[in-house]
């Protein structure tokens, strides 16, 4: 990695320091000291997706960060180069070799699954899957076996479709998330989804695909709900 963890000045935890000191970070943080709070809120997941999910497209590097003190601005002006300490360099050009830090907590691993399945960057999908994975799905007694598999079931469904995240909560390696999918024609799905995540990448699943409103309420309970 090109920067070390003593670079980082922890003797202060609201705040770290620049890891190359350059003008240029500081201009892309937005500050005048070049110091930035660390992020506690998940915000440090949505920035790590972000860099892959940008990386990945223009075939840069290969990135897997656990990134803990940037704002979502400066990782953008990292990933563009702006920063002197940036791998890319001064001009943003790419370099050779692989940039491998720690593998992506589980929580984060889901939240890149669905933001991914979002832009329909299948390869950056596959990236998050073993090889070996095993996905089932009960409700329609599936189970869908494969890295290849899995991105062909969700790349080859027909189109028209949006992810929208209602929640993601882990307990180490296991992580639930609950997502809701509209659709142009076919309507609006919800999937609860329970994962398993080894070494940043999901080796087991289950999912629990229906439509909102897809069973009937019956009378004995009628009077004991209401409608949603």
């Amino acid at each position: 990695m090109f920067w070390s963890e003593e670079s980082w000045e922890d003797d202060e935890p609201g705040a770290a320091g620049c890891p190359c000191g350059s003008e240029e970070f500081e201009a892309a943080v937005g500050r005048t000291t070049c110091s930035v709070r660390w992020q506690r809120d998940g915000t440090r997941h949505r920035i790590s997706a972000a860099l892959q999910a940008r990386a990945n497209a223009k075939e840069l590097i290969t990135w897997d960060l656990n990134l803990r003190h940037w704002d979502l601005l400066a990782a953008e002006r990292l990933l563009e180069g702006r920063c002197a300490g940036s791998p890319l360099g001064s001009q943003g050009r790419g370099v050779s070799g692989s940039y491998k830090g720690a593998p992506m907590e589980p929580s984060g691993v889901i939240e890149a699954l669905w933001d991914r399945i979002q832009a329909r960057d299948w390869s950056g999908v596959a990236d998050l899957v073993a090889e070996d994975v095993v996905v089932e799905w009960p409700v329609s007694a599936e189970r869908i076996v494969g890295n290849k598999n899995f991105v062909a079931v969700n790349s080859e469904y027909p189109g028209g479709w949006s992810i929208r995240v209602l929640r993601i909560v882990a307990d180490g390696s296991e992580v639930v998330s609950e997502v809701e999918v509209p659709h142009d024609e076919f309507g609006v799905f919800r999937v609860a989804s329970f994962w398993t995540i080894q070494q940043g990448r999901i080796v087991r699943g289950r999912e629990y695909w229906t439509s909102v409103g897809a069973d009937p309420r019956p009378e004995w309970r009628a009077a004991l709900v209401e409608p949603m």
